[in-house]
């Protein structure tokens, strides 16, 4: 026999996972619980994989001498001198520019995509069970036949 308080306890802990407790009337509500858990996971996996490329550095170099300054994006060692004025006297900085892979619109996707998982895997499955009759789950799968 089931019980609205299983049920309950079920769908509080387990979001859409209380619809595998009345599987026979509500296996499509269970079929979108999961389709959107595994959206929301693809969309929250995406961003991070487009940015493991790592960061990218870049050297700045500055002549202190006469104020050129000039950049290599390739990675290989600075000159030594300046190329415009022939002086030793350089600063060499660099810079990294962190998640280069990352846009706005998949982290507002990604937040979208979220907020639809959280209402379709515990908020609809919370509010549906605390709403449905305790005679439901007494006379289940019979109950309204």
């Amino acid at each position: 026999m089931r019980s609205k308080t299983a049920a309950m306890l079920l769908a509080v802990f387990f979001g859409y996972w209380t619809w595998v407790y009345t599987f026979c009337l509500d296996w499509w509500k269970f079929v979108v619980g999961v389709i959107s858990a595994v959206l929301t996971f693809a969309l929250l996996i995406l961003p991070a994989v487009l940015s493991m490329s790592g960061d990218a550095e870049t050297k700045l170099t500055e002549c202190l001498d006469c104020g050129q300054r000039w950049q290599d994006d390739a990675g290989g060692d600075a000159p030594s001198v300046c190329q415009a004025c022939g002086s030793a006297n350089i600063r060499v900085t660099q810079v990294t520019e962190s998640e280069p892979g990352r846009s706005p619109l998949l982290r507002t996707l990604a937040l979208v995509c979220f907020a639809g998982t959280f209402c379709c895997s515990w908020l609809w499955p919370v509010i549906h069970t605390a709403l449905r009759p305790s005679a439901f789950y007494a006379d289940y799968p019979l109950y309204g036949k």
